[in-house]
C-alpha cells in the first residue's frame, strides 16, 4: 500500500487558490490515489484561513473524507521531546508545525509542505518531506 501523505496548510491554501499548477496536480494525484490524511492542527489552520463560516463549513465537509490523525496526551509528550532534540541543535520551530511533523513521523507519513520549519525538523529527525515551491 502506498505511503499516506499529510498535506500541510501551506500547500492546501495554495491548492484551493489554484495558484501553483505543479502543486495542484500533485495534490489531485494524491487525492485520486486515496493517499491523503489530515490532522487537527492543519484542519484548524486551513479552516481559520477561510473568509467566512460558510466557506469553512464547505472545507470541513471536504476534509471529512480523509483519515484523521488524532493527537493524544502521549503525542504531546513525545512532541516535546522532539522540541528538546531540535533545541539542542539550535533550532526553534512553531509549536503547530512541531505537532504536525510529529504526527507525520508517528504515522509514517510523508509531509507535503512549503514551510521552512519542516525542513529544519527533517534535518534532525526521521520526518520524511516533499516540497514543491
Amino acid at each position: 500500500m502506498p505511503e499516506s501523505v499529510l498535506i500541510d496548510s501551506s500547500c492546501w491554501i495554495e491548492f484551493f487558490r489554484g495558484a501553483q499548477p505543479e502543486l495542484t496536480r500533485l495534490i489531485q494525484k494524491l487525492l485520486s490515489d486515496d493517499r491523503v490524511v489530515i490532522c487537527g492542527p492543519v484542519y484548524v489552520e486551513v479552516l481559520g484561513s477561510c473568509k467566512h463560516r460558510k466557506e469553512s463549513q464547505t472545507v470541513a465537509r471536504y476534509y471529512d473524507e480523509f483519515p484523521f490523525l488524532d493527537l493524544t496526551r502521549e503525542d504531546f509528550r513525545e512532541a516535546s521531546y522532539l522540541r528538546q532534540q531540535l533545541r539542542k541543535k539550535g533550532e526553534t520551530v512553531a509549536t503547530v508545525d512541531l505537532l504536525i511533523a510529529y504526527l507525520a513521523i508517528k504515522n509514517k507519513c510523508t509531509l507535503l509542505h512549503q514551510d521552512s520549519d519542516f525542513d529544519r525538523i527533517a534535518k534532525y529527525s526521521s520526518l520524511k518531506t516533499l516540497r514543491i515551491t
